[in-house]
């Protein structure tokens, strides 16, 4: 009470536009609403809410012996025990006609790890399919899905939506079943590289009856086949964009001809959530048909959400007494709230960060930044870094800490290479998939994958001279210290240069406070100055015309980081070669 009367006291002796200038301390309902909702997304929310969902997949895909995919990134949250085993589209290396082949394989047991196993993994993004912008993706042709479901028969894809009034996302509910319908088009015209655009107008106005696609138990032509909560309208639009799709597909000219030999029935997609489960009306499972009794070939999409029945909390109770508010689709946007923890690293440690309930937000800090350090030495066991430089019409060299060894040597299969996330990153900028494959062969090694410690010297411009990118990875490898001018580190780890203080290396470092995207869209441009401050002092003049690249290990780079080695990093690279043009 006495304080209180200080405090008024205190108050009366403020003048008309001191009393303006102070904060506003009432009351806003919609403040607490927000800070409510926040806290009930929360991550022990969310992966309580995943943990529930994954009960329901599994009980859904052990219905069916077709190949599951999980589509990226949220699927993998509900499903994807053993992932990586198998590379997804491997034709030579393994046979991915069923879940069977990945079951047979022996792996380590983890009980923490509740999702079913998978056969790889696909991307069907949902904004191909958002009303009035639907679109058939050129990046994203996801062909190995379509020779998975051709060689068995069918195929499961387990995704989630976040939304309480969905039940299941737009890439299911448009983007898929618009992807299958170019495919069957392409197919039927005898795929991409014997199709061109009037073939396929002929084909789809003509019966061929040379064309064993022509089955007048299969109409290859009759789609798209939308679930019935879309519109009579906009389905009329995108069947009137079909030809443009397929067009599209035609221009990039994949390889299809094993699907185009496997698939004997055309693609059509069929939906499955917990409602369908509830009544006990899976659509054809175990039924013991082949597609041409069918007449298609089904795609089984899975939706881990469970409908909410209204809008606002609902609380689930688990069997030790303890209760959550269950979050829909909670993979859907780890970015808000998993800290940076993978959901394999999350499923490994279920158990452990689970309990940590209250201070789940430690945990999950304490997990992300111990599997960075331990993780970052990635493929490569001898300590060292591997980075590989390319010139235009030049061997690539690889160099090995500070030692040259032959590029031809290694016995790292391409498969391997081409079919991680990381391939993209080629050693010398964007490499199309031919040339990926060339340089993997030739240098017998991954080249390195970005996120697991290797660094990619960039050159190609004179103003990139002297620059390096990588991920936080790199920072605990002493051959990267000992390679680099200065660090400049994007991101958000609370001590990113003790690596370099234990071991006395004495580089300059700027540390600057950037958090992903998804959660703070300002950090990266308040950030900006200083970054681009410190590469304008401690970057090399040497212009890299006047340099020989493959015989440059001395030379020493100031080395760009974030926490992937391909978002913060390259965001301010491209801010540098804007600032200086």
């Amino acid at each position: 009470a006495v304080r209180t009367r200080g405090m008024a006291g205190a108050l009366a002796t403020l003048t008309a536009e001191e009393l303006l200038e102070l904060p506003d301390f009432t009351p806003n309902i919609y403040k607490v609403v927000r800070a409510l909702r926040k806290d009930d997304h929360g991550a022990y929310n969310c992966l309580a809410s995943v943990v529930f969902d994954t009960e329901f997949v599994n009980r859904v895909v052990k219905e069916y012996d077709f190949p599951r995919f999980a589509n990226l990134r949220c699927g993998l949250w509900y499903a994807g025990k053993h992932h990586g085993r198998t590379t997804a589209g491997d034709d030579d290396e393994g046979d991915m006609s069923g879940p069977g082949s990945c079951d047979e394989v022996d792996h380590d047991d983890n009980d923490d790890d509740l999702r079913c196993p998978i056969d790889g993994t696909c991307y069907f993004k949902s904004t191909d399919g958002h009303n009035n912008n639907w679109s058939f993706s050129a990046t994203r042709l996801n062909v190995h899905v379509a020779e998975c479901a051709a060689r068995a028969g069918g195929c499961v894809i387990v995704d989630a939506t976040r939304s309480t009034t969905k039940r299941f996302p737009d890439s299911f509910s448009k983007t898929i079943p618009i992807w299958a319908e170019v495919v069957n088009r392409v197919v039927c015209a005898g795929g991409a590289s014997s199709a061109s655009d009037g073939e396929i107008q002929k084909n789809e106005t003509e019966n061929d009856k040379t064309n064993e696609k022509n089955d007048p138990a299969c109409d290859w032509r009759a789609g798209p086949f939308l679930p019935p909560w879309v519109s009579v309208n906009e389905k009329e639009r995108i069947h009137r964009l079909l030809p443009l799709f397929c067009a599209q597909l035609v221009t990039v000219n994949p390889d299809l001809k094993a699907v185009v030999h496997a698939l004997k029935a055309p693609l059509r997609c069929f939906w499955v959530n917990a409602d369908t489960l509830a009544k006990g009306a899976l659509p054809f499972s175990r039924d013991g048909l082949t597609p041409q009794q069918r007449g298609f070939t089904p795609i089984i999409l899975v939706s881990a959400s469970s409908p909410m029945q209204w809008h606002g909390e609902r609380r689930v109770t688990q069997d030790g007494g303890n209760s959550f508010a269950y979050v829909p689709g909670a993979g859907d946007d780890e970015e808000s709230w998993a800290r940076g923890v993978s959901p394999g690293v999350f499923w490994r440690l279920r158990r452990e960060i689970m309990r940590a309930s209250s201070g789940i937000n430690k945990a999950l800090d304490a997990i992300a930044e111990r599997e960075r350090l331990k993780g970052n030495m990635g493929r490569l066991t001898d300590g060292s870094t591997r980075t590989v430089r390319l010139t235009e019409g030049s061997k690539p060299t690889e160099t090995v800490g500070q030692r040259k060894t032959s590029s031809n040597t290694g016995t790292q299969k391409v498969w391997e290479v081409a079919g991680t996330s990381d391939a993209r990153r080629g050693a010398a900028g964007c490499l199309s998939p031919a040339r990926r494959l060339l340089i993997a062969a030739q240098s017998g090694s991954p080249l390195g994958a970005v996120s697991e410690g290797a660094v990619r010297v960039l050159g190609r411009d004179p103003r990139l001279s002297g620059i390096a990118v990588g991920s936080v990875g790199s920072l605990c490898i002493e051959s990267v210290w000992e390679n680099a001018r200065a660090v400049l580190y994007v991101g958000e780890s609370d001590n990113p240069f003790s690596f370099g203080a234990q071991k006395n290396l004495a580089v300059p470092a700027l540390h600057v406070k950037a958090r992903p995207w998804k959660r703070s869209r300002d950090d990266l441009a308040v950030g900006l100055p200083a970054a681009l401050g410190f590469i304008h002092e401690n970057r090399t003049d040497t212009n890299e015309n006047e340099k020989d690249l493959l015989n440059d290990t001395d030379e020493k780079n100031l080395l760009i980081v974030c926490d992937t080695g391909a978002d913060h990093c390259v965001g301010v690279v491209v801010a540098w070669l804007v600032a200086t043009q």
